[in-house]
């Protein structure tokens, strides 16, 4: 829904799925995905160059922009809601010292590996029983097959 002035509202959205981070923004809103200190996904509307070459006039902007991709450990994803100031190259100085100083107008985000105590936990005496492991179930209630 446009507002009243006839622009798009400025939203970022990330969802993650297991691995496969999801972006989307509107607006003056934007998101990029840093990896090594270089730019390997973004929904910036800098991002997007004019056919022409011409960098002083960007390509119409979707109403929303996206992208989704697999992320890795050691992955920076930047989320802003308003990007109208912010410089790819200015990120990526940013980027090397973990958002410094782009605090107030920007959200950081890091892949990190997982403890293993915050991914599993031991058995309990209430688990289910060892026969049940790798067993396949299914809506018609037979289940002698094995992964």
């Amino acid at each position: 829904r446009s507002m009243e002035d006839g622009s798009t509202p400025a939203v970022v959205l990330a969802l993650l799925a297991e691995q496969t981070l999801s972006l989307a923004s509107s607006g003056s809103a934007a998101a990029w995905v840093f990896r090594g200190g270089e730019v390997v996904a973004s929904t910036s509307l800098a991002s997007h160059a004019h056919p022409s070459g011409d960098s002083q006039q960007p390509v119409r902007r979707a109403r929303f922009e996206s992208t989704a991709l697999a992320l890795k450990l050691g992955d920076l994803v930047v989320l802003a809601s308003d990007a109208t100031s912010l410089q790819e190259s200015g990120l990526r100085a940013a980027a090397v010292s973990g958002g410094s100083g782009l605090e107030n107008s920007t959200t950081w985000l890091r892949c990190v590996d997982m403890r293993a105590s915050e991914v599993w936990s031991p058995i309990s005496p209430d688990a289910p029983h060892p026969s049940w492991a790798q067993t396949i179930f299914n809506e018609f209630g037979t289940h002698d097959s094995k992964l």
